[in-house]
């Protein structure tokens, strides 16, 4: 090298560049190396909430089918009520007649 300063100067000054091209080549490898894994984390997420987003429409069918079995036993249950009730009453009415038939028989 020569004595000259400013010789050594521009010689320090191209080595810190290129040092700092080295830098920067490093980052913009890191930034590119980081975008890659935040793209997969935000589709390994994307891909949790859809898979969350399915159970809860499953549940949510699930309890739908529950309500309607539930409102069909209500149903049901009238139904046999009903029915329950008019057996009692023919019941009834024939006990009475029974009654009154062995009443004249004696």
């Amino acid at each position: 090298m020569s004595d000259d300063p400013i010789i050594s100067a521009l010689a320090r000054l191209e080595a810190g560049q290129a040092t700092m091209s080295d830098r920067l080549a490093r980052l913009e490898q890191g930034q590119t190396q980081l975008r890659g894994d935040l793209m997969e984390r935000m589709d390994r997420l994307q891909d949790a909430i859809t898979d969350i987003h399915a159970d809860i429409a499953v549940n949510f069918g699930a309890v739908d089918q529950a309500r309607k079995v539930n409102d069909n036993t209500r149903e049901d249950m009238r139904g046999l009520n009903d029915l329950v009730a008019r057996m009692m009453t023919l019941l009834l009415r024939l006990q009475t007649e029974v009654a009154e038939l062995k009443g004249r028989d004696k």
